[in-house]
């Protein structure tokens, strides 16, 4: 089970920086812990990028349910809670699970290239 360290931002990231394909550089690999996570501002959201499982995922760092901080909730077995009310969404997707605050959260599309995380300009 990770258990993401809220409180790892970085700057606010442009939109235009390191622009290639409709993809953004956002953040060097390695200041995301494995099975960690790390906030970033991408396109004038907070965007949790997780590590886990040795694969990397991006989502909107707020609940749709009352605004909490995704990135101090936990990840087990691809699945993100919500540290203040547990709602649960599938990490790869955004895909809310069923239960009392059932709502999706956008998802990125990620790469990474020579150990920078890119996001793609486009959410899902």
């Amino acid at each position: 089970m990770l258990r993401a360290g809220y409180g790892q931002h970085d700057k606010y990231v442009k939109s235009n920086t390191a622009m290639s394909d409709k993809f953004c550089r956002v953040v060097d690999l390695k200041t995301i812990p494995e099975e960690g996570c790390k906030v970033v501002y991408f396109q004038q959201k907070e965007v949790a990028i997780f590590r886990h499982a040795g694969e990397v995922y991006a989502v909107d760092n707020l609940c749709p349910h009352r605004q909490s901080p995704l990135s101090a909730g936990e990840v087990c077995e691809g699945i993100l809670s919500c540290p203040w009310h547990g709602a649960r969404f599938e990490l790869a997707t955004g895909h809310g699970l069923p239960g009392a605050h059932q709502a999706d959260i956008g998802s990125y599309p990620v790469r990474v290239v020579d150990q920078s995380v890119e996001l793609s300009a486009c959410a899902d």
